[in-house]
């Protein structure tokens, strides 16, 4: 993937992932739960549900760590000051916060000025 790789990507790669996890695990449980006595199904049964409560959390929480860790490897922080440099380092939400505050945006039309000199002093915007 790069900067410029665009949704229907990553939407094609989260349904095949989806699909493929609901059918793997669907299929797993379904044989562990037929390999256990008749006795034994309650505690199978809670196992399962355990494990399909606890999989998403553990899993989000080992994917978002992975990709801050990604992240913060990849960053480029060159000519930022060091105190901005750490924080956009430290989180991208940091770094999301760091470029809606920063002076240096692309777009004037989203800088916050007073409305009555909103339209005067942006070249080319008109009410």
């Amino acid at each position: 993937m790069t900067v410029t790789t665009g949704d229907g990507y990553i939407a094609a790669f989260t349904f095949v992932v989806g699909v493929g996890a609901g059918l793997g695990l669907a299929t797993a449980a379904s044989a562990a739960m037929m390999e256990i006595s008749a006795e034994r199904s309650g505690v199978g049964g809670a196992v399962v549900q355990a494990i399909i409560k606890l999989g998403p959390a553990f899993g989000a929480s080992i994917l978002g760590s992975v990709l801050n860790a990604t992240y913060q490897s990849h960053v480029s922080v060159a000519g930022l000051p060091p105190a901005t440099a750490a924080a956009v380092q430290e989180s991208v939400f940091k770094a999301l916060a760091v470029a809606r505050n920063s002076a240096h945006r692309p777009w004037p039309h989203r800088q916050r000025r007073p409305s009555s000199s909103a339209w005067t002093t942006q070249p080319g915007l008109r009410p």
